[in-house]
């Protein structure tokens, strides 16, 4: 797709797909998404690759190798088919042994690079994903909760390794492409995560935390594990508040989120923009040419887009969350609280993933006697901590306000 076509114009306004429940509202032209370039079974489609060589502990060796060639799918697969061969849980099989062998070997580059990960970058915790399925009247009928297993540990391995090689890429031969960065501590709040940190004791090897380590992938790194030994979430939670935003940037940046000193997604140029950039500017390197500058303005443009696409993800999920759940007022459920506020506390259902709001009122019928603290993300009761951000508690639906989105609960013994 050519720069400044009519449909490079559209892309660029959409800037991503928008994926919802019932639909799916395209980047590109579907003739373009859906077909010439998308990846079916035994069709050749043009594309740019990436050639990364790797040790036996996950780490790479040398320089990751760009070129533009031909692919050809050989099998359209299923990640709960796979992940169930691969852990010996089915009877399926793959179409033939050169197609085990790789899915094997793509399993144990993904064992290594995890592992390479947990020593030199992040790894955060599995969330599962929820997936509505809808009647043919677009009535929610279910929500399917899927775990993240090897199948899609193995795509997502090889993405984030891609992304960090063309990061590496743009930055040596270009200067700039579209960046996804993450600074980590927010500089005007760092001090107040310094005071909260030691006030919890928290140390990396008895090591104490500073300002000076914190600003340095490594630092970022050791808090995170630090974290993830303690057994409540409650002080994670916390620090977060203290946290930057992850950014697009045009610049090199770190991503401290993710624990790499660069990232650049290229991996879904038929789903973002940034990414067909980042295409065009490998491109533009490996014919010789030099690559037009991009505009100072594209990342406040691309994360304005992004913001919109997010909301508008919420806002249908709510509205079918509502609708869901509006005849199982009175039920119980496990819920994680993910938010306090001064009027009360938010929870997530853990059986589909629903949001609720649990009014101080629900919690404790006198007022003066409850104290709902965002600041430190508890409520307590008569001086005295009840509730704590991430604590798993019970609750019973009590309304449902299908208008609204919203979904009102009360503590449940």
């Amino acid at each position: 797709m050519a720069e400044g076509t009519v449909a490079d114009i559209e892309a660029k306004s959409r800037a991503f797909t928008l994926y919802l429940p019932a639909r799916t509202i395209t980047m590109l032209p579907k003739e373009l998404s859906d077909d010439l370039c998308s990846l079916i079974e035994n069709q050749r489609r043009p594309a740019l690759i990436a050639t990364i060589n790797l040790d036996a502990t996950g780490a790479l060796v040398g320089k990751a190798e760009f070129s533009a060639g031909w692919v050809e799918s050989k099998a359209k697969l299923d990640y709960l088919k796979v992940s169930d061969w691969l852990e010996g849980k089915t009877d399926w099989q793959p179409a033939n042994d050169q197609l085990a062998t790789d899915l094997k070997a793509l399993e144990a580059m993904t064992a290594a690079r995890l592992a390479w990960r947990h020593s030199n970058a992040l790894v955060f915790k599995d969330f599962p994903d929820y997936n509505f399925v809808l009647d043919d009247a677009g009535k929610v009928i279910d929500i399917v909760v899927e775990e993240r297993r090897v199948a899609h540990k193995m795509v997502e391995e090889t993405m984030l390794l891609a992304n960090v090689c063309a990061a590496d890429f743009l930055a040596e031969n270009v200067g700039q492409g579209v960046y996804n960065v993450h600074q980590g501590f927010d500089a005007e709040k760092v001090a107040g995560a310094l005071e909260l940190i030691a006030e919890q004791g928290l140390t990396y090897h008895e090591e104490a935390f500073t300002a000076q380590s914190l600003d340095t992938l490594l630092g970022f790194r050791h808090l995170r594990l630090a974290l993830d030994k303690m057994e409540s979430g409650w002080l994670d939670a916390r620090l977060r508040r203290h946290q930057g935003y992850s950014l697009l940037s045009i610049v090199p940046g770190p991503h401290f989120g993710l624990g790499f000193k660069g990232y650049a997604t290229w991996t879904s140029p038929i789903r973002k923009y940034g990414d067909i950039l980042n295409h065009r500017l490998i491109k533009a390197v490996l014919a010789g040419q030099t690559p037009h500058p991009l505009d100072k303005s594209l990342p406040d443009e691309l994360t304005a887009a992004r913001k919109i696409n997010r909301q508008a993800e919420r806002e249908v999920k709510d509205w079918l969350y509502a609708r869901f759940l509006e005849e199982k007022v009175g039920e119980r459920f496990e819920a994680e609280i993910f938010n306090i506020n001064r009027g009360g506390m938010r929870a997530r259902l853990i059986a589909n993933g629903a949001a609720v709001f649990i009014p101080g009122s629900a919690i404790h019928a006198v007022k003066n006697e409850i104290i709902c603290d965002a600041d430190n993300s508890w409520i307590k009761i008569k001086d005295e901590v009840h509730y704590r951000v991430t604590d798993k508690i019970q609750v019973e639906l009590t309304e449902v306000k299908v208008d609204q989105r919203s979904l009102i609960a009360r503590p449940s013994a």
